[in-house]
């Protein structure tokens, strides 16, 4: 039989402050976004934020814009990351990124990185939230965990629909530097 571990966030101010919007109902799901994303832009190792603007990501965006089908598009993201020795948790949310964004509407390219921040935003909050139901006012029962994930995927999707999108074909070329945007916007510390 095989088990899991969840490996929490590292005891750092950044991630303490993280970790304290989990307690009162009074903190905005705004302010939880901020500080999770804060947290993950401050390590030094394992950079979530920063891998999220690796060049991979912008392959794997290029490949599912190319693609006509979600399996040719997770094929070809698929082989793209291991072919490119990039293997790390950002390239595999670029994966399932692939397949979501044929379930979107609209654009696809902004469909690819809503699903890209939202399910990196999961695994940041799930690191430690599980840790406070029970203990905390704001999650007492894991239906008020679920509710919040919730509603940090959606915040972290309204953001990222409002970072402006590179225009055409530039979009691709333009990943890393839109990633960033994201990232700022998802801090609280965009201009």
């Amino acid at each position: 039989m095989g088990t899991s571990v969840s490996q929490g966030s590292p005891s750092t101010p950044n991630w303490q402050a993280a970790q304290a919007t989990y307690y009162g109902r009074e903190i905005p799901v705004e302010r939880t976004v901020e500080e999770l994303w804060r947290a993950a832009d401050s390590q030094v190792d394992e950079n979530l934020a920063r891998d999220l603007e690796a060049p991979i990501m912008a392959e794997c965006l290029r490949i599912t814009l190319a693609s006509s089908t979600r399996t040719e598009a997770v094929r070809n993201v698929t082989r793209a990351v291991a072919s490119s020795d990039q293997s790390s948790l950002a390239a595999e949310i670029a994966r399932r990124a692939a397949a979501r964004s044929f379930s979107e509407s609209g654009s696809s390219a902004v469909a690819f990185a809503k699903a890209v921040f939202a399910d990196a935003g999961d695994y940041l909050a799930s690191r430690d939230l599980p840790g406070f139901v029970g203990i905390s006012e704001k999650v007492s029962r894991v239906s008020d965990l679920m509710a919040l994930k919730a509603s940090i995927r959606e915040r972290i999707t309204e953001v990222v629909e409002d970072v402006e999108l590179p225009e055409g074909a530039n979009v691709v070329e333009g990943w890393s530097d839109y990633a960033a945007r994201i990232v700022d916007n998802l801090k609280g510390v965009a201009a």
